[in-house]
C-alpha cells in the first residue's frame, strides 16, 4: 500500500499557488520610472569642511547643506543671515539691528571655517551685516564635527568658501535698486595673467536706509586674490579681503512690551529709540598666504 505525505503535498500546491498569483499581480502593477536631474549650478558633490578626506557628499556619515553661487545668485542672497536662512537646520536669530546669533539643533552655531581653516565669530554672534559677495558657496554640517574641525560642536559647522581665479576671463556688473532707498553695485572681474598665474577680484559699494527711524548702512567691500601654479604638486595663493560697515541709528536692546501700569504698548513699527549720532562701524581684513 503507497502512502502520501498529504502536508507536503498541499505546502507544494499552496506555493504553486502563491507564485501564480504573484506573477499575475506583477503583470498588473502599474510601473513608473521618474527620472530627474539637478537644475544647473544647484548640486554639489563634495564639501570641504566635512571631510579633509577624498569622499562624496552621499559618503559623508552627517547632513550635509551646500549653498551655491546659483543660489545666492538666483534668490539676491547677499548676506550670510538671508544665505543661511535658506539652509536646512540653521535657526538665523537677528537681535536688534546688528547683532546676529546661529543655532541649529538646539545649540549655538559657534564653528564658523573660511576655507577649511576656523574663525569664530566674536562672542559667538555676527556683528554687522556680512555679505556673500567674496563667496563662491556655502557648507553646512550639522552634528558635531570634531574629527575634522578641532573642538567638536554639537550644533553645526558652517564653511565660507571664497572666491577662485576662473580658467577663462569673466567681468560682471551687477546693479540693484530696492525698498528704503537700497541702491549696490557689485564688480567680479577674473582673468589669467600668465600660463600658470591667475586673479580674480570682487568690489562692492552699498547704501541703503530701513523701515526704522534713522537706522541707515554704508557698506564697502573689496577682494582680491592671485594663485599660481608652482609645479604639478604646488599651489601659492595670495589673498586680501576689507570689508567695512558703517551703520548709523542702530540699536542696543528692544523695546518694552508692557509700561509700568501694566497695559501693553503700541509702538510704530518705525520707531528708534537710538540717538543720531549713535553708530556701529565694523571693519575687518584678513589677508592670507596658502601653498
Amino acid at each position: 500500500m503507497k502512502t502520501y505525505n498529504l502536508s507536503l503535498i498541499t505546502a507544494s500546491i499552496l506555493f504553486a499557488t502563491s507564485s501564480m498569483a504573484n506573477d499575475k499581480a506583477d503583470e498588473n502593477i502599474e510601473k513608473i520610472d521618474v527620472q530627474g536631474t539637478y537644475i544647473e549650478g544647484y548640486a554639489a558633490n563634495e564639501v570641504g569642511g566635512a571631510s579633509r578626506l577624498d569622499l562624496s557628499i552621499i559618503e559623508i556619515p552627517q547632513s550635509v547643506s551646500v549653498i551655491t553661487s546659483a543660489q545666492m545668485q538666483d534668490f539676491q542672497l547677499k548676506d550670510i543671515n538671508s544665505a543661511l536662512d535658506s539652509a536646512t537646520g540653521v535657526n538665523v536669530e537677528r537681535i536688534e539691528t546688528d547683532r546676529t546669533y546661529y543655532t541649529a539643533r538646539g545649540f549655538d552655531i559657534t564653528n564658523f571655517q573660511i576655507d577649511g581653516v576656523g574663525l569664530p565669530l566674536t562672542s559667538g554672534n555676527n556683528h554687522a551685516d556680512e555679505d556673500t559677495a567674496i563667496y563662491e558657496r556655502i557648507e553646512v554640517i550639522r552634528g558635531a564635527n570634531g574629527l575634522m574641525t578641532g573642538v567638536g560642536n554639537p550644533s553645526a559647522t558652517i564653511n565660507f568658501i571664497r572666491k577662485r581665479p576662473t580658467l577663462e576671463s569673466q567681468f560682471s556688473v551687477n546693479a540693484t535698486v530696492g525698498s528704503w532707498n537700497n541702491k549696490r553695485i557689485e564688480l567680479d572681474a577674473s582673468a589669467p595673467l600668465t600660463d600658470s598665474v591667475s586673479a580674480r577680484f570682487v568690489a562692492v559699494k552699498q547704501k541703503k536706509d530701513s523701515y526704522l527711524d534713522r537706522y541707515q548702512q554704508d557698506k564697502s567691500i573689496a577682494y582680491a586674490f592671485i594663485g599660481a601654479d608652482l609645479s604639478d604638486n604646488t599651489y601659492l595663493s595670495i589673498s586680501h579681503s576689507f570689508i567695512d560697515n558703517d551703520a548709523t541709528g542702530n540699536n542696543w536692546g528692544a523695546l518694552p512690551l508692557y509700561y509700568t501700569g501694566g497695559s501693553a504698548t503700541n509702538y510704530d513699527v518705525s520707531t528708534n529709540t537710538s540717538a543720531d549720532w549713535s553708530n556701529w562701524q565694523v571693519t575687518k581684513k584678513q589677508h592670507r598666504i596658502r601653498a
